[in-house]
């Protein structure tokens, strides 16, 4: 999925607007003007209705006759929307706390898909999941941070769809965009352990041989060692 700023002026304005309000910029229940977003972007007032349209849907602003566009509390923020979860990893305000929840929604979510994709998995599952695995032995050998990234990514997405339940599937880019920004934060300046590539395979072998409980142990054991690693981050 492209990034807003990736998607001409309107898309400029919404990924700026919604970075500023996600990172208290503008705090809840401030006016956002109009005409004043017109001259701060140079653009017109029909891209700028059309931008709070978009943050409205996301849930980070409402308007009102005579008041005006305005900033909604955080409470009524769409916090699974992608965007919204991608500029809250992003802000330095937010990123400690949520990595923290992170942490938990990937506690109850992963390590019960991982005894589900053990009984209920296919061989093109199977093959997803050990091509990925493969790709991260691969990148670690290099030292390809982002190549590792993005294998781990599309690790944990194939044993979630080899749950074969899609509520599960829907809570993937969750797990994803969280995935990302940890492993981005962990890995920037030192390369993965050859441990990541053992706990992973521990988990795979299992679903491979149908062990549910074992599938289900070796994630909970993975996502341990994952929050451990995590850096702590000043509030």
């Amino acid at each position: 999925m492209a990034r807003y700023h990736e998607r001409g002026s309107h898309g400029r304005v919404v990924q700026i607007l919604g970075e500023e309000i996600i990172s208290g910029v503008h705090r809840p229940d401030e006016t956002i003007e109009t005409e004043a977003l017109e001259q701060r972007f140079g653009v017109s007032r029909t891209v700028i209705r059309e931008a709070f349209k978009v943050l409205a849907g996301k849930g980070l602003v409402d308007s009102r006759q005579r008041r005006g566009t305005f900033v909604r509390p955080e409470r009524d923020w769409n916090k699974l929307d992608p965007d919204v979860l991608r500029w809250r990893f992003e802000s330095a305000d937010s990123a400690a706390d949520l990595f923290d929840e992170l942490h938990e929604i990937r506690e109850m979510i992963e390590p019960p898909s991982a005894r589900l994709a053990a009984e209920r998995r296919a061989a093109t599952d199977v093959e997803a999941a050990a091509e990925a695995l493969g790709r991260m032995s691969r990148t670690i050998q290099v030292g390809d941070v982002e190549g590792f990234v993005e294998a781990d990514v599309a690790f944990h997405a194939a044993l979630l769809e080899a749950s074969h339940n899609d509520l599960v599937g829907s809570l993937s880019v969750i797990i994803e965009l969280g995935l990302r920004s940890r492993d981005a934060l962990v890995h920037k300046s030192l390369p993965p352990p050859r441990r990541e590539i053992t706990l992973h395979r521990r988990v795979l072998d299992a679903v491979i041989a149908r062990e549910p409980h074992e599938a289900e142990e070796a994630m909970r054991a993975l996502l341990t060692n994952a929050a451990r690693s995590v850096p702590r981050l000043s509030p």
